[in-house]
C-alpha cells in the first residue's frame, strides 16, 4: 500500500478546484456566483462568513462564495492559477 500525503490550506484547494473546474468551460464562459457552488467538509475558511460547525459539510453558493472567485480571478490576472500543482 502506497500513501500520499499532501500538505495544503484549504484556500489552496478551493483555488485548485475553481481552476480545474474553470478548465471544463467553453472558452467564452467564466466561472460567476451564478454557475459555480463549493462543497466544504472540514473547518471554516477565512472567507466564510458564517461560522461553520468543525467538520460540517456545507456548500457555498451565491455571494458566499464571492471572495473566493474575485481572489481566483485576481490570481488569473497575475498567472499565479496557471502554476502547477507542486505544492
Amino acid at each position: 500500500m502506497i500513501r500520499i500525503f499532501v500538505l495544503a490550506s484549504l484556500e489552496d484547494l478551493i483555488r485548485h478546484g475553481l481552476y480545474a473546474l474553470r478548465e471544463t468551460l467553453q472558452q467564452d464562459k467564466e466561472l460567476t456566483i451564478q454557475n459555480t457552488s463549493i462543497g466544504i467538509l472540514g473547518p471554516a475558511s477565512d472567507d466564510e462568513k458564517k461560522p461553520a460547525p468543525a467538520g460540517a459539510f456545507r456548500i457555498l453558493e451565491n455571494e458566499e462564495i464571492l471572495p473566493f472567485l474575485t481572489k481566483f480571478q485576481l490570481a488569473k490576472a497575475v498567472g499565479a492559477a496557471d502554476v502547477q500543482m507542486s505544492g
